[in-house]
This record gives C-alpha cells, sequence and structure tokens, in this order.
C-alpha cells in the first residue's frame, strides 16, 4: 500500500512520465504468472476481438478454445489474458497441464500455481472452493485434453466460484454445462486461383503476413515481392495455414529462397523443425505437435485415424464403407460412426459443409502426412485399406455412370467433382495393379466429368493410362476397337488443348492404322467423329463429307438425335468449306433443328466443342459469307446463349471466340476486345493453350 501511495504521489508530481513512463506497479497491480508471448498474434485480430469479447460478459465463465495442435490456441489464450487483465482484480494465471495425466492433479497443479498451500485438512477441491469463492480470477488452462476426465470437477469447481472464469485450450470439447466453444481457424489463405490475385490482395491474407513478418525475424531485409508471392503463398496454402508450420517454415528463409522451400515441402514433417528454444518440446517440430495429439487416442481411434488418411476427403458413408471391410478394424470393436465423432471432437478431422451435399470429413493436409506414416507401419491394414477405398471409388464412378446419361446428371456430376481427388487416387492404384476391370468401371463416368469441367490435361493423362494397360492385355478384336476409340480421344483430347499439331496427327494415324489392321473402319460413333473432325482440319473434306454421310447413316439406323446433330455438321461445314455455301447452311439449320437443348445426353469419350453450338457457329459463317451480317451475328448470339447454357468450358471458348470473329469482321472493336478477355480467362483457367494462342 506504502508503495502505491508513493507512486500516485510521483505521478502527480510529475504529470508528463506518465505516459512515456508508465510506473510498472500500476500495470501489474493485478498478480498474474502470464509468460511472455514470444512472437504477435499476426492476422488473429478478429479472433483476438471475438474471444475478449465473450470473455468480457458476465453470461461466459467457462471459455474453450479448440482445434488442432499448431493453431495457435495458447498464444490467443494468453493475449486475451493480458489485454483484459485489468477487468480480474484477483490476478490471472496461467496454468500448464502438459505435464500431467491423471484427472486427479489438476487441483494440485492449480493450487500451486495461485500460490494456495495444501493441507491435509481437507480435500483440495473444497479448499479451491473456499478460497476462490468471493474472487474475480481469470484461469487459463492449457492442454486440457490429456485430462478430459478431470472436466466435471472443473464444472464442479466453476459452480461453486461465482466469480472465477476459466479460459481452456483444448483439442477438444470438454463437455459440460455452461461450456461456451471457440474453434480457432487456422490463418486464412487464398482458395481461388493465385494468377487473378495482386500482390496487395496477397499481402492481406493472414498466413502470408505471418510468413513475411517470421521470415523477417530470420532475414531482416525480407520482402514479399511479385517474384516469390506466389511461392509464399503455396507454401500458406500446403501448411494448411497453421501458424505453427507457418512459423517453423519461415525460419527457414536463412538457408532457402521461398520457391527452394516450396520445392522442399514434399515431406512436410521432416523440414519443419527447430522451432523457438522458449516453445514447449512438443511445438519445436511439426512432428511433436500432432504426435501429442495421436498419443492420446485409444488403438481403435489411432486405425482409425490412420484409414483416413488415404482419403481426400470424404462422407461418412464412404468411410464407412471402406471401414467395413477391413478385417484389421473389425479386430478393434470400434464403431465407425463413434470412432469419427472421437476423432472430430478432438480437432484430428474437421466436418466441412461443401455446398448442397452431405457435410464432408477433411483431415489439414499436415495432419494427414503424419497419419500416413502412422498407416505404413502396419503393412497389412495399409494394404487392406488401399484395396477397399479404390474398390469402393470405383464403384461409386460406375454407379454415378448410371446417372450421367439421365435427367440427375448435373447432381451426379458434382458428386464425382467433390470426389475427385479420391477418384484419381483409385485410378492411379488400379493402373499400377493393370486391372482393367477395375478401371473399366470408371473411364465413361472420369470422361464425363473431365470433358463437363474442362480438365482436358486430366483426360490426356487417363487416356495414356488406359492405351498402357491395353498394351500389356492380350490381343482381341474388342481389344482393338477400345484402342483405336482411345487414340482417337486422345488425338481431340491433345487438339482441344494444344491446337493440330504433330502429337495430334501421330495419335490419329495409329488409329487409322487399326483401322485398315481392323479391316474396315469400325462402325463407332467415337471413331467416326474423331476422324471427321481428322480429315476436316485437314481441309480433306470429301473424306469428311463420307465419314458425315456414314454417322448420318448410323444415327438413322439408332434414331439417335444427337448423333444425328453431328452427322448434320459434318456435311454442312464440310459441305459449305468445300462446294456449297448455301447446301452447306442447309444442313447446319438441319442440325440446329434436329438439336433439344432440354433433352442434353451423355455419351462415351466425347471431346471437343458441342455439335449443336458448333452448328450455330458455322452457319454464322456462312451467312456472313453470303453477305447476311445482321443473320450471322444472331446466329453467332445464340451460339453464345446455348454455350452459356450448358455450362460447358470448351464449347464456351468455341463460341466465344467465333464471336468474337463476326464482331471484328464488323469493325466493332468493343464487343470484339470483350470477346477476346473472356475467351482469355476461360483458356487460363483451364489450360486451353490452343484457345489462349488464338
Amino acid at each position: 500500500k506504502d508503495l502505491e501511495r508513493a507512486e500516485h504521489i510521483f505521478l502527480l508530481l510529475h504529470p508528463d512520465l506518465a505516459t512515456d513512463f508508465p510506473p510498472i506497479l500500476s500495470l501489474n497491480r493485478q498478480p498474474n504468472n502470464l509468460p511472455t508471448q514470444p512472437t504477435t498474434l499476426v492476422g488473429r485480430e478478429a479472433e483476438l476481438s471475438q474471444i475478449e469479447d465473450r470473455l468480457n460478459t458476465d453470461v461466459v465463465r467457462l471459455l474453450t478454445l479448440t482445434g488442432p495442435g499448431g493453431t495457435g490456441k495458447t498464444r490467443l489464450a494468453l493475449q486475451s489474458a493480458a489485454d483484459l487483465i485489468d477487468h480480474f482484480p484477483d490476478g490471472a494465471y496461467f496454468v500448464d497441464l502438459s505435464p500431467i495425466r491423471e484427472p486427479e492433479s489438476i487441483f494440485t497443479v492449480i493450487a500451486r500455481t495461485i500460490g494456495l498451500n495444501e493441507t491435509g485438512d481437507r480435500p483440495l477441491l473444497d479448499e479451491l472452493k473456499r478460497q476462490l469463492k468471493d474472487q474475480r480470477k481469470l484461469l487459463i488452462l492449457d492442454n486440457f485434453e490429456q485430462v478430459m476426465d478431470a472436466a466435471v470437477l472443473i464444472a464442479e469447481l466453476l459452480q461453486h466460484c461465482p466469480k472465477l472464469k476459466l479460459l481452456v485450450t483444448s483439442r477438444e470439447a470438454l463437455r459440460v454445462r455452461g461450456e461456451h466453444l471457440y474453434p480457432v481457424p487456422p490463418l486464412s489463405i487464398p482458395k481461388a486461383d493465385l494468377r487473378s490475385q495482386t500482390i496487395e490482395q496477397i499481402a492481406q491474407y493472414a498466413a502470408v503476413q505471418l510468413f513475411v513478418e517470421r521470415a523477417r525475424a530470420a532475414r531482416p531485409d525480407f520482402e514479399l515481392t511479385g517474384e516469390n508471392a506466389k511461392a509464399i503463398t503455396e507454401i500458406c496454402v500446403r501448411l494448411d495455414g497453421l501458424p505453427l508450420a507457418i512459423e517453423l517454415a519461415a525460419a527457414r528463409i536463412r538457408l532457402f529462397s521461398p520457391q527452394a522451400l516450396h520445392d522442399r515441402l514434399g515431406s512436410r514433417l521432416k523440414l519443419l523443425r527447430g522451432g523457438a528454444r522458449d516453445l514447449p518440446e512438443r511445438q519445436q517440430t511439426l512432428r511433436g505437435t500432432i504426435e501429442w495429439s495421436y498419443e492420446l487416442l485409444d488403438g481403435g481411434e489411432q486405425r482409425l485415424f490412420e484409414l483416413l488418411s488415404v482419403f481426400s476427403g470424404c462422407t461418412f458413408e464412404a468411410v464407412e464403407a471402406v471401414a467395413g471391410e477391413i478385417e484389421q478394424l473389425e479386430e478393434t470393436d470400434l464403431d465407425t460412426f463413434e470412432g469419427v465423432a472421437s476423432l472430430v471432437d478432438k480437432s484430428l478431422i474437421r466436418q466441412m459443409e461443401e455446398g448442397a451435399g452431405e457435410p464432408r470429413l477433411r483431415m489439414l493436409e499436415t495432419i494427414r502426412e503424419y497419419a500416413a506414416e502412422c498407416l505404413e507401419k502396419h503393412a497389412g491394414l495399409s494394404a487392406a485399406a488401399c484395396v477397399s477405398h479404390d474398390s469402393y471409388f470405383a464403384d461409386f464412378a460406375q454407379q454415378r455412370w448410371l446417372h450421367l446419361v439421365d435427367e440427375r446428371r448435373e447432381a451426379a456430376l458434382e458428386e464425382m467433382a467433390a470426389d475427385n481427388e479420391n477418384l484419381e487416387i483409385a485410378w492411379r492404384y488400379w493402373t499400377q495393379k493393370g486391372d482393367l476391370g477395375q478401371l473399366s468401371k470408371m473411364v465413361d463416368s472420369l470422361w464425363q466429368l473431365y470433358d463437363a469441367r474442362g480438365w482436358y490435361l486430366a483426360t490426356v493423362e487417363l487416356t495414356r493410362d488406359l492405351l498402357n494397360v491395353l498394351g500389356s492385355s492380350p490381343s482381341t478384336p474388342e481389344r482393338a476397337e477400345q484402342e483405336i476409340m482411345l487414340q482417337i480421344s486422345l488425338a481431340r483430347a491433345l487438339l482441344a488443348i494444344k491446337g493440330y499439331t504433330p502429337e495430334v496427327e501421330k495419335a490419329y494415324t495409329r488409329a487409322l492404322d487399326l483401322c485398315e489392321g481392323a479391316g474396315d473402319i469400325p462402325q463407332l460413333f467415337p471413331v467416326l467423329r474423331g476422324l471427321s473432325s481428322y480429315y476436316t482440319y485437314r481441309s480433306e473434306f470429301d473424306k469428311s463429307i463420307e465419314i458425315g454421310e456414314k454417322i448420318l447413316q448410323l444415327a438413322e439406323s439408332q434414331d439417335d438425335a444427337s448423333m444425328r446433330v453431328h452427322a448434320y455438321l459434318v456435311l454442312g461445314s464440310s459441305i459449305g468449306f468445300s462446294e456449297n455455301l448455301l447446301r452447306g447452311i442447309e444442313y447446319l439449320e438441319k442440325g440446329i433443328e434436329s438439336f433439344d437443348p432440354d433433352r442434353v445426353s451423355s455419351r462415351r469419350f466425347r471431346l471437343g466443342n458441342h455439335p449443336a453450338v458448333a452448328c450455330y457457329t458455322s452457319a454464322a459463317f456462312f451467312l456472313w459469307m453470303r453477305g447476311y451480317p445482321d443473320s450471322a451475328l444472331k446466329r453467332a448470339d445464340e451460339a453464345m446463349a446455348l454455350a452459356k447454357r450448358l455450362n460447358h468450358p470448351f464449347t464456351l471458348a468455341y463460341a466465344t471466340f467465333h464471336t468474337g470473329i463476326l464482331h471484328m469482321w464488323r469493325q466493332e472493336m468493343a464487343p470484339t476486345e470483350a470477346r477476346a478477355l473472356a475467351m482469355l480467362e476461360i483458356a487460363e483457367e483451364h489450360d486451353f493453350q490452343i484457345w489462349k494462342a488464338i
């Protein structure tokens, strides 16, 4: 009290020093043991404000910060306590629970932290109730996840101490009455295409801000620049926005450039070591902080955690189906639903709402890498997990094909897009095994997905994989037909990406050789359609007309309206370019009349622009050539409207280009430029090199 009075008199006599030299006693009047934070909370201003707002109300007396290791729960808790210390006249105390394992020991640690002497006269919990009953005190209980059985006792303490507040950090909720949860998210990272973002926009992401700050601590001259922004952003994305991982990575700037560091992130767990010495040992490496959570799981939960590493996000239905086929999991007597719920509670997996579909379960990639390492130590479980996962997704793709040919097409495409990475994992597995049966279940559905989304590079890889597997299979007429279709499809995919290149001609030539070896061109629509493109690009219109007539015969025999549209397109464009514009227009108009936009069908190995849209654009060109510029533009605009309705990237690029050409011929430069910029955006998003050049 005398020191406080002396301090008060000192400030009255020297008010000019109150700002420049704040007295120590005034700042630390409340007792506390809060450790100094090693770094500032970059990018956490919003979270910090929300936590402090909750703590600063009478309603919230138990606030639990949850999240996986490395998200910065402890730092947020400490900073919140430091900012609000004036609200707790009886002090704020940091209680480190990491050294203890027995729930009963929690009160011993609390008592020692706040300076309460233990006595043998009465239970320690009762003594804490008595001493804390009337005190406005804040206790930070750090790392509560390993003494979770003490949650009920903590709730009892809180019930008897109406002025006490608890701020808990834990990887799972305490699940007691009166608890308020605050899930601490990773730092914000870019989700959109980096090519469309400026360096100023990139600098606004919290993860990037933290990386730059910690990199400057290691190398004071470090700056975010146009040259290193992409590498830094991709580092932050690959590290899931985890503050601990980003800090460990940024410390390596002393040794590596951002691009070199990015290239070395193949194994995050090996690279990200050597954190600050004043951090807890478990937080000095990324592996340590994840291992901490793993060791708290029981045996069945550990096996399920390892199994989940084979998924790249999934629904609970998929986990349940895959787990149900694995004998090693049956031996653990683990209920899959309870196990998944427990892993969600422990912040090792996250439940994400993505669109209108079922919620999906996702692991942060850093955690998934650790889980995969653990799975590899159990060879039997690892092999069974791969077979079960990849069989499930082969069947999943086959089932979606049934919906891709009816009115549920868009929903089926959305489901496949959501699980695209799982489908790719399964595809690679069965390709390595050379299992043509399983690949055949998947190829049609994947082809539809890749075409609908404009993923033609993936289509090229898929086709080459199938050709390699076919090449090692016994030769049969059926295999020859499959290879012909695949070679033609490969050519069309390459054509869509790169234009008419020697690589495209090589694939077409191989298909022609196979056709000749078969004795005649097989009457298969994908083959005929591909050959029509080949001959058209070579201006061999007599041959493309012949192919068009064969397609029309096939369409009539099968009464296939969509095939009929393609036949009229081939005939109309080939005849128009070679001999008779008017007759060519007549065929193209037949194609337009034959198309029903409400009955868009799916077809195997379809690639490239939609034939109905091509009928509109070809008719527009021929109308221009005959001297009808307004009618030509009307047809071009109809092509654009249909392309947008079909929502097909390659077709939209195709229609945008042809409409732009007509505007340019009409000397309308503003809409010409608008079409060019729109086409460039599509080309960059989908890596359509030929459209980018055009």
